[in-house]
């Protein structure tokens, strides 16, 4: 029979450029031989970089990407269910070559920031609503 052939391992390619691929919710980000792939909530992330890599680097990459962007300040990285430090490299945390899973949650103040910012548009929405009816 013709079992044999070049079956799995159908990797590589991916979203090129970091654009989004066409899989569901996973978005991509960064270059190199590192797979990463990082979980917050629901969302999935997947970056990609080198051994070198630091932890720092890896939340500037994760930034842009995060719903209603976040500052690498604000973000916590745990590996292997640890707080991985800033100036820590991905291969420190043994997670190069073989790639591996980080989780991001944020610090409190994120948090507060955001429905802070959630209720200052949610309060602008009422105003405006209000002088609507004000002025008919």
């Amino acid at each position: 029979g013709r079992c044999g052939g070049r079956s799995g391992g159908g990797g590589g390619g991916g979203a090129g450029g970091g654009g989004v691929g066409g899989r569901g919710a996973v978005t991509a980000a960064g270059e190199g031989p590192v797979l990463l792939s990082v979980s917050q909530g629901a969302s999935k992330f997947e970056l990609r970089c080198e051994p070198h890599s630091t932890v720092l680097s890896l939340k500037a990459l994760l930034a842009p990407l995060v719903s209603g962007g976040a500052e690498p300040a604000a973000m916590r990285l745990l590996a292997k269910g640890k707080e991985a430090a800033d100036d820590a490299t991905v291969a420190a945390l043994g997670m190069a070559p073989a790639g591996g899973r980080l989780m991001l949650l944020f610090k409190r103040r994120h948090h507060a920031e955001r429905e802070g910012e959630a209720l200052v548009q949610d309060g602008v929405a009422r105003l405006a609503e209000l002088r609507e009816r004000v002025s008919k």
